[in-house]
């Protein structure tokens, strides 16, 4: 019987809590596949709950900038001004896609994902600068479809990779084309264009 005072923090007895006092490792065999594939799973499961919460994070930036550029151009659908800087120091952009400390007239804008995202005006349907595009590259392309499919009623036009997957008008997704290229993802990630009125 164990003393009081072989009781260590958390419960343990100074037994139990003696880290020299290890198994030997168990020969490899049917158990240790098993440990490898319960490993190999667990594993896949993270990343899949990675991707989630940045498909979170990331659907949330594209509402934001949309909202606010809408914003901060009053609904004028002039667009000639619109990019980086002049979003960036009207703060239009989320946050946790600029640099901080601010600096003035700072251009990057950085998704999730590591790439450069650029906003620029864009002519949609016979207009001049009536619209703004939003580039999103190195989308991966485990999130590519999730995220036009979660962020694309919104937008007017977009193109996944060089593929126009919502045309301008039409108001629907062309799912088949959606995830072709989606599926083209080589491992660098998909680029995705978002246009909007």
């Amino acid at each position: 019987m164990l003393a009081s005072c072989d009781i260590v923090p958390g419960g343990w007895s100074k037994i139990d809590a003696d880290i020299t006092n290890v198994p030997p490792r168990p020969p490899e065999g049917p158990g240790h596949q098993t440990a490898f594939t319960t490993s190999r799973t667990a594993a896949r499961w993270r990343e899949s709950v990675r991707f989630a919460r940045v498909l979170y994070v990331e659907r949330k930036n594209l509402d934001t900038i949309r909202a606010g550029v809408k914003t901060l151009f009053g609904g004028t659908q002039n667009y000639a001004s619109v990019a980086n800087p002049v979003l960036n120091d009207a703060r239009v952009t989320p946050d946790s896609m600029r640099a901080i400390p601010y600096v003035a007239g700072a251009t990057a804008i950085t998704n999730s994902f590591g790439g450069a995202v650029t906003v620029v005006p864009v002519a949609l349907g016979g207009g001049t600068n009536n619209g703004f595009r939003v580039t999103y590259p190195k989308v991966p392309g485990a999130v590519c479809a999730k995220l036009v499919t979660g962020a694309g009623t919104g937008w007017d036009q977009i193109t996944v990779g060089t593929n126009v997957v919502k045309t301008f008008g039409t108001g629907s997704l062309n799912i088949a084309n959606l995830a072709t290229e989606c599926a083209a993802d080589a491992g660098s990630g998909i680029d995705i264009i978002f246009d909007s009125l």
